[in-house]
Parts: structure tokens; C-alpha cells; sequence
């Protein structure tokens, strides 16, 4: 009797063991989740950096389909040659009341590298299809033997570019490129709305003609002074070639509003930053001083 009942009290405590462990182990990994939790909320509470970091898309979003992603994927189908990423990036295009260009990264580009005669086709089929589609063509560059090819198509919902590129005159195997980029005007509209404040900024203080202009890669950061903040983006030519664009820089004060302060194609010489306003805005940032890198202080 005195057996059965220790055995009955040993397999109680073992049970009882069991139960203990499995309830420290369910505790255990409500912490880490929990401590998960906290880390994420804190990491993602910070103010961005910049503007023109995008956040991939979920996976839900990759299969979205727009009227831009299915013109692309038209010609993916019939282009010939060897498919390939763009060369290019882009597309520029003004869209809606907005008086300047922006260059909009949310696009599909579809590229094609091969012989003369199959970028010869390529481009000839980009062009008949989207003129067939109600696409109104602006070339910007007629492109010859030597020379790229680049134009523009307005539709209804969709801005595109179209392009070639020809090898150069020493290759020895000479590939030639065809490509083209569509984006969805919603797109171009949601950039040029963040990019608006500092377009007209710098019309007010330079008196600039924007309407032929490019804008894009729109970079904000926060200066170590409370309430102050700077930002830069570039612009480029007529032709809203990246290669002979420049650099605009702002500054925002604690009131909110944006201000132009130069523009440049390297560091800024220190000495430009000569009030207390411009010191607080852009303190910490890298300047020019005697032909030297130096920081605004």
C-alpha cells in the first residue's frame, strides 16, 4: 500500500514538473515576442532620414496590377533580342496642374539588348503600338547612327519613355539596346506633390524658369538643433539628363517653412553659411573650407 502510494505521489510530482517547465517555456516566448514587439515599435517610431527611401512593396502589392505594369509586360513579351534591365532611370514627366518635371522610380522597364536590325524593330513596335493606342509622342532626341533615340508618350493614365542606345564606335561585339519605362500618373502626382515646397522655394528666391526642368531624389534630414531641418534635390537640364544635373539646398526653420539656400555641384564653401540661421540648419554638415573637407560648426 505504502508503494502504490509513493509511486502515485512520484507521478503527481512528475506531472506537476512537466506542467512547471511548459509554463516558464510559454512565458519565456511571450517575453521575446513581447520584447520584439517594443523593438520594432522603437525602430519604426524614428523620423525617416529620407524622403526617397520607399519601403519594398508587400507581397500583396507585387501582384497589383496597373495599367503601367501591363503595357510593360506587352512588350516584354515581344521585344526581340536578349531581355535586360534598363540603362536608363526614370521616367521624367509632368503631369496634372504641376509645371515641372519629376523623375518617378515607381515604374516597370522593359529592355532588350541584340543585333541592329532586332533594336531596329523593337523600337519601331514601341512606337507604332503606343501611337495606335492613343499615345501622344514628344521627342527629345531623333536619335541617328550614332545617337540615342528618346522620346516621351502621353496616354491617359500612363507616362512612358522610350529610348535606344548605340554601341560604341570601337566595340567589338556592338549590341544595341531598346527599352522603355511606363509609370501611372498616380505616381508622378504623389512625387511631385512632395516635391512642390521646394520647386516653389527656389522660384522665389531665384525667379528660375521650372517649366522645362527635372527634379528628383528628394533627401530630408533633421539638423541636431531642435526644429531645424535641411534638404537637397537634384535638377537637371532641358532634357532631364542626370549626367549635367546639380544640386539644390534648402533649409526649413522652426516655423515650418521651406527656404532655398543654394545650389552647387560639390561641397558649399563654409563661409556661405554665415548667419545663426543657416548655422542651426545645417550644423554638422559637410562644407568646404581652404580647399579642405570640413563640417558647419
Amino acid at each position: 500500500m505504502q508503494q502504490n502510494s509513493g509511486r502515485m505521489w512520484w507521478i503527481i510530482g512528475s506531472v506537476a514538473g512537466v506542467l512547471l517547465l511548459a509554463g516558464l517555456a510559454v512565458g519565456y516566448f511571450y517575453w521575446q515576442s513581447q520584447q520584439a514587439e517594443t523593438e520594432t515599435s522603437s525602430k519604426s517610431s524614428g523620423e525617416p532620414l529620407s524622403l526617397s527611401v520607399v519601403d519594398p512593396p508587400s507581397k500583396q502589392e507585387e501582384y497589383v496590377s496597373t495599367p503601367a505594369k501591363e503595357l510593360a509586360a506587352e512588350f516584354n513579351k515581344q521585344f526581340a533580342g536578349k531581355t535586360t534591365e534598363p540603362s536608363i532611370s526614370g521616367p521624367f514627366g509632368k503631369v496634372g496642374e504641376f509645371k515641372f518635371f519629376v523623375r518617378n522610380d515607381n515604374y516597370y522597364g522593359v529592355a532588350a539588348v541584340g543585333t541592329k536590325v532586332q533594336a531596329a524593330s523593337n523600337l519601331a513596335l514601341v512606337r507604332s503600338s503606343l501611337k495606335q493606342q492613343g499615345y501622344k509622342e514628344t521627342v527629345r532626341q531623333k536619335g541617328s547612327e550614332t545617337e540615342s533615340f528618346d522620346a516621351l508618350y502621353t496616354g491617359n493614365n500612363v507616362l512612358c519613355e522610350a529610348y535606344d542606345r548605340k554601341p560604341a564606335a570601337n566595340a567589338k561585339k556592338p549590341q544595341y539596346e531598346t527599352g522603355i519605362l511606363c509609370s501611372d500618373f498616380q505616381k508622378f502626382k504623389e512625387t511631385s506633390e512632395l516635391i512642390e515646397p521646394y520647386v516653389k522655394a527656389y522660384q522665389n528666391t531665384s525667379s528660375a524658369d521650372v517649366s522645362n526642368l527635372g527634379f528628383y531624389g528628394l533627401r530630408v534630414t533633421s539638423s541636431p538643433d531642435s526644429g531645424y531641418r535641411r534638404a537637397a534635390v537634384n535638377v537637371t537640364g532641358e532634357n532631364q539628363d542626370v549626367a549635367s544635373g546639380y544640386l539644390l539646398v534648402f533649409y526649413q526653420l522652426p516655423e515650418g517653412v521651406w527656404r532655398y539656400f543654394t545650389s552647387t555641384q560639390g561641397l558649399v564653401a563654409c563661409s556661405k553659411y554665415n548667419t545663426p540661421e543657416l548655422i542651426s540648419a545645417f550644423k554638422g554638415e559637410p562644407c568646404e573650407k581652404g580647399g579642405q573637407a570640413s563640417r558647419v560648426e
